[in-house]
């Protein structure tokens, strides 16, 4: 494999250095995808003979980006979950970041353990998932079912208020801050569940979620019961087609 034979040394000297090699593994990322699903088992060689090397998260960034079977992609969400014990370490949003790609499931799993050890220390709490959120509005939103999007949703409104929302409606040019960020996600999984989970076998759970949010955010309680006011007086399986018309 020729492939194989020149990138494989690269990479290995690249582990094996206490240095930032950002611009192969940033070309790396590039790559089509069928020559990186070949360079996997390299990878994963590298990231368990050199765990504590400073490019492992560019290592895993571009792992993120192969298909893998079910053993492989395990093994992945398993390390991942080895990095983000300590929400005060300044890199452990951005590899929440890769673990939301992966699997929103393991993703939310995390967060719940991250909310138990932190407790005591709201603030730490509020803050770090103040940059999460605003970091994953950057992020294309993995493919998942409406429950487990539900859920996500849910953990949104708990940390990002509306009684705390900043309105910019009237403020001309603005940067954006992380809470303007986190607000804009917020709004984006709302109008996700307004765009691609509009079928009949989900008014139970737009129902569900009305029903949740009927102590948390009024407008948004009433905008899901609308929707699935709609879907009920929607015929997805109409009787009459216009070939049974005559």
């Amino acid at each position: 494999d020729v492939f194989l034979d020149v990138i494989t040394p690269c990479i290995n000297k690249i582990a094996t250095c206490d240095t930032l090699d950002n611009y192969i593994l940033w070309k790396l990322k590039k790559f089509p995808t069928e020559l990186l699903n070949r360079l996997a088992p390299v990878l994963f060689d590298v990231l368990h003979s050199y765990p504590s090397n400073p490019n492992c998260y560019q290592f895993v960034e571009i792992l993120t980006l192969i298909n893998h079977n079910e053993t492989n992609k395990k093994a992945l969400i398993q390390y991942i979950i080895t990095k983000i014990d300590d929400i005060e370490n300044s890199e452990i949003v951005a590899w929440f970041v890769l673990l939301y790609q992966i699997s929103l499931r393991d993703f939310l799993q995390e967060i719940k353990r991250i909310e138990n050890k932190y407790t005591a220390q709201t603030d730490v709490l509020y803050s770090f998932l103040e940059r999460l959120f605003s970091k994953l509005s950057e992020q294309n939103m993995p493919d998942v079912d409406i429950d487990t999007l539900s859920e996500l949703v849910k953990l949104v409104y708990k940390y990002i208020n509306t009684n705390q929302d900043i309105h910019r409606e009237n403020m001309g040019v603005f940067t954006p801050t992380c809470r303007d960020n986190a607000q804009h996600f917020r709004s984006h999984l709302i109008n996700l569940l307004s765009n691609n989970y509009l079928s009949r076998k989900n008014i139970p759970n737009l129902l569900e979620l009305a029903k949740w949010f009927d102590s948390v955010d009024q407008n948004t309680a009433n905008y899901l019961r609308n929707n699935a006011d709609k879907l009920l007086l929607k015929n997805e399986d109409p009787i009459w087609s216009e070939s049974k018309i005559v």
